[in-house]
């Protein structure tokens, strides 16, 4: 693989092909396998978090929010998937830890940068759903209809809601890439290198620039999986959701070699 310009001193970044984005997901999946006793606390703190978002959408009667909070959700998903890239890492290492002891590797190495950048996930999820119920309230009014069903009737059965539909789409498209260009990697780079989170966003958006069209085929790659976790309710993120976090560590590993 090529390798393009350095971002700082001693950083280099290589060009990802197709290859790279299966032999990631090959690695992740023999990850998941190797130690998933690992990422039970993960399996039941995701879908958990999702059905508590839904339900106070519902309770609150703020159904419009339902669709931001669910598409927003993976947004939180790097962070999330932290002490994966941990696990990964040790195994690349020929070293086995348990989730607890990855927690304390990660915290003795960058716990203020990954707080730091933590906080800068969590405000770019609430900036979505605020843009998401602004835009409903801007095209469809402040009052609700409060069930489910007449809800989703006023949204596919009128001008406002196609209108709302489109522009919600194409705005979620640019939080999307923003995500994915910034906080692909910024937890792999503390991870791997400790260091302050400025640095790890800069070298995130190197990768992405130096590899678009890999990097918005992985984006899609997460989008598919994580969708089709909606069909099981939110179940088949005990399996995805592991998954994706070690594939995404080996995933930057192929695009920053390892010091």
């Amino acid at each position: 693989m090529a390798l393009s310009e350095t971002l700082d001193e001693g950083t280099q970044v290589r060009i990802l092909h197709a290859a790279d984005l299966k032999r990631a997901l090959a690695m992740g999946w023999s990850d998941f396998r190797a130690a998933p006793t690992h990422l039970y606390f993960l399996i039941l703190f995701y879908p958990v978090a999702m059905f508590v978002g839904v339900w106070a959408a519902i309770d609150e009667n703020m159904i419009p929010l339902l669709f931001p909070i669910l598409s927003g959700a993976a947004l939180l998903g790097p962070f999330t998937a932290i002490v994966l890239y941990e696990v990964s890492r040790q195994r690349e290492a020929g070293k086995r830890v348990a989730w607890w002891q990855a927690f304390g590797l990660i915290a003795a190495r960058s716990a203020l940068s990954v707080v730091a950048l933590a906080l800068a996930l969590i405000v770019l999820f609430v900036v979505w759903i605020w843009a998401g119920l602004e835009l409903y309230r801007g095209l469809m009014g402040s009052v609700v209809d409060p069930s489910l069903t007449g809800f989703l009737g006023e949204v596919f059965s009128t001008s406002a809601g196609w209108t709302m539909i489109v522009i919600g789409n194409g705005v979620g498209l640019l939080f999307a890439l923003v995500a994915l260009a910034a906080f692909a990697f910024p937890f792999q780079v503390l991870v791997d290198r400790g260091g302050d989170p400025m640095t790890a966003v800069l070298l995130s958006l190197k990768v992405f620039f130096a590899n678009p069209l890999a990097m918005l085929t992985w984006g899609l790659i997460v989008a598919a999986l994580l969708a089709a976790t909606i069909v099981t309710l939110f179940a088949g993120l005990a399996v995805v959701l592991p998954l994706l976090g070690h594939a995404s560590w080996h995933l930057y590993r192929a695009a920053v070699p390892s010091d």
